[in-house]
């Protein structure tokens, strides 16, 4: 990747809620603010298409299976912001979601779906580990005994992104019991 340099001030244009680029033909995207992955996260949304370029708003998505696992790493992972962050973007009924890791899909409902059931299991889940020495391990394990069969290579990639996933929800119940 080489050294990365920082882009002078002067090309830099802040970035807003609502706010609509406009990239050529008759198409454009509305830019859409949705913490909870991080707080500064933003999706994009195409209307004409119905497109809705996700980041890691709704997690990842595992094409052969559909399974989908959302993404909550440390320390700026939050819960309930991602949920609404979610809702909101189920709220525009895309008929495309774009995934930067793994694919696109139509069945945007399903995705909806799956990612609140996911995000309840894994706080459910963690809540049980919250004390464990191991917490993140644990999680991880058993987030992913509830999904299907691993495909080659899976198996390298995947526990992995489950173990930050999973320090990111512990992380994040414990900055909610400090209050």
């Amino acid at each position: 990747y080489g050294t990365m340099s920082p882009i002078p001030a002067e090309r830099m244009i802040p970035l807003g809620d609502g706010q609509v680029l406009e990239i050529g033909g008759e198409r454009s995207l509305r830019a859409l603010h949705t913490p909870g992955h991080s707080s500064g996260h933003f999706a994009f949304f195409e209307e004409g298409a119905g497109a809705l370029f996700c980041g890691d708003a709704l997690g990842h998505l595992i094409m052969d299976s559909g399974h989908i696992f959302p993404a909550t790493p440390a320390p700026e992972f939050d819960l309930e912001l991602s949920m609404a962050s979610a809702e909101r973007l189920a709220a525009l009924a895309p008929r495309l979601l774009l995934f930067p890791h793994f694919g696109a899909t139509g069945r945007a409902a399903e995705v909806f779906d799956r990612f609140a059931a996911q995000l309840k299991l894994s706080r459910s889940l963690a809540e049980g580990f919250r004390d464990e020495e191991e917490a993140p391990v644990l999680l991880a394990a058993a987030l992913l005994q509830e999904m299907p069969p691993l495909k080659e290579g899976e198996e390298r990639l995947i526990p992995g992104i489950l173990k930050v996933n999973a320090g990111g929800v512990l992380h994040h119940l414990r900055k909610l019991e400090k209050g």
